[in-house]
């Protein structure tokens, strides 16, 4: 998805002031709830992520814990099984 609110701005997304590494940034947040009366499903958490796949890192299980803990909030059913660690590198072709 691409957003510019320059282009076109949306009653829906909302910027927000986040500092990410020590940089204040203007953030398009998009709030991930269904609106059918204009035509907009399939957007919630639940109905969006199929599985997560963490890694490699040096925290995998401690990343794991707090995604499997998020997601729950969410209402994703089974979490747990949803959340994967891979030590599996990526690689440049």
């Amino acid at each position: 998805m691409v957003y510019n609110p320059a282009f076109k701005k949306s009653a829906r997304i909302a910027p927000s002031v986040e500092v990410i590494r020590g940089v204040p940034q203007i953030v398009q947040k998009i709030p991930l709830a269904d609106v059918p009366e204009e035509g907009l499903t399939g957007i919630t958490v639940p109905e969006l992520v199929d599985r997560v796949i963490i890694g490699p890192t040096n925290f995998p299980f401690e990343m794991r814990e707090a995604i499997v803990e998020l997601l729950a909030a969410k209402g994703v059913e089974d979490a747990e099984s949803q959340v994967i660690v891979s030590d599996i590198p990526l690689r440049q072709g």
